[in-house]
């Protein structure tokens, strides 16, 4: 499968899935035994199929899918907002399209009642831009554009990006792309976005001890958590199993190693953070991969397999924890050369 702005590894795959559906799994809801989670259950499926939609968000009892590629081999964008109840199991599509057209490998997160669309491609390179989905206001008109990532004259030009709204601010991270008239590369920076004024400024906490792009990532009300994802992508692709905690006034901070290296994996936080899917490289292929690990927060010191698995092995998924920390999603994604439809969701 190949990719017009990515290396040609990035674009090779196979189609290996390493689990079948778990014993015990069923549709009609998820399976917990006194409040450990025992299986991922599958959910409803994806109206349109997509991968590399940046991730996903929870917010407002409800789980929010941006874009994504329909077929990253074209390429292929959509360019709607996908929203699932886990109330009702269902899905509905948001009728307006993204001010932006079809986008992927956007960074993706929620603050209040609005979920923020940071920057990601077109399907030809990296794009700047900020685009704000508000779930309060009719349908129609819920899209608009936001102040796009520009600090003292630079613009933030990047795909697989982290983002995360922490004490009242919206931060961006890492990615693969563009800082100002600078050539395309990893990323290091960490910038805020205040909501009120539209203003974007630098940090100065770089990520440590290199750029990254791809990697899972998670909040809490007070941290942002990352996890897997890429140190290099040309002339070759790099793994790395590294995990890092961020806390606005301190910076970035090692944590435990995972126990193998993960390309563009799901991590949720519930009362321990959870990393979940992504691929590993068997040579330059990238093996789509379906366990669970986890490992305690606020400071991960060890991460071991809790023994459950996806449905379907994925990465490039999209994923969110609900605001109670009680469920993960997982929703479509590349099982190994085919854009998935399928999700899965797993309850404490």
């Amino acid at each position: 499968m190949r990719r017009r702005w990515l290396p040609a590894v990035l674009a090779s795959t196979t189609v290996l899935m390493l689990s079948a559906m778990p014993a015990g799994a069923r549709a009609g809801g998820p399976a917990t035994s006194g409040g450990v989670r025992t299986t991922w259950t599958p959910i409803a499926t994806l109206p349109q199929a997509v991968q590399d939609s940046g991730g996903a968000t929870f917010t407002k009892a409800k789980v929010y899918v941006p874009g994504g590629y329909i077929d990253p081999s074209v390429p292929t964008l959509y360019d709607h907002m996908q929203v699932y109840d886990p109330a009702t199991n269902g899905w509905s599509t948001d009728t307006q399209a993204m001010p932006m057209g079809g986008t992927a490998a956007a960074a993706v997160c929620s603050l209040g009642s609005k979920v923020y669309v940071v920057n990601g491609t077109n399907g030809t390179g990296p794009i700047n831009s900020l685009q704000i989905f508000d779930t309060t206001a009719h349908q129609g008109s819920r899209w608009s554009l936001g102040s796009a990532p520009l600090v003292n004259g630079k613009a933030l030009k990047t795909q697989g990006s982290g983002c995360a709204g922490v004490n009242g601010l919206i931060y961006v991270f890492g990615g693969y792309g563009a800082l100002g008239t600078g050539g395309t590369r990893l990323q290091s920076v960490t910038w805020s976005y205040t909501p009120s004024t539209g203003v974007w400024a630098d940090t100065g906490f770089k990520m440590n001890p290199s750029a990254e792009a791809w990697f899972g990532y998670t909040s809490s009300s007070n941290s942002i958590y990352i996890a897997g994802g890429a140190t290099a992508v040309s002339p070759s692709l790099v793994l790395t199993a590294r995990s890092f905690r961020f806390v606005p006034a301190k910076g970035w901070k090692n944590m435990a190693d995972m126990p193998q290296a993960l390309y563009a994996p799901g991590l949720g936080r519930t009362g321990q953070l959870e990393v979940f899917g992504g691929a590993t490289l068997s040579g330059s292929t990238l093996v789509p991969q379906s366990q669970t690990l986890v490992c305690p927060t606020p400071i991960c010191t060890g991460w071991t397999d809790s023994g459950l698995t996806l449905n379907t092995a994925s990465y490039f998924l999209g994923y969110a924890s609900d605001a109670s920390g009680s469920r993960l999603f997982s929703i479509g994604g590349n099982g190994g050369g085919t854009t998935l439809g399928s999700g899965d969701m797993t309850t404490l």
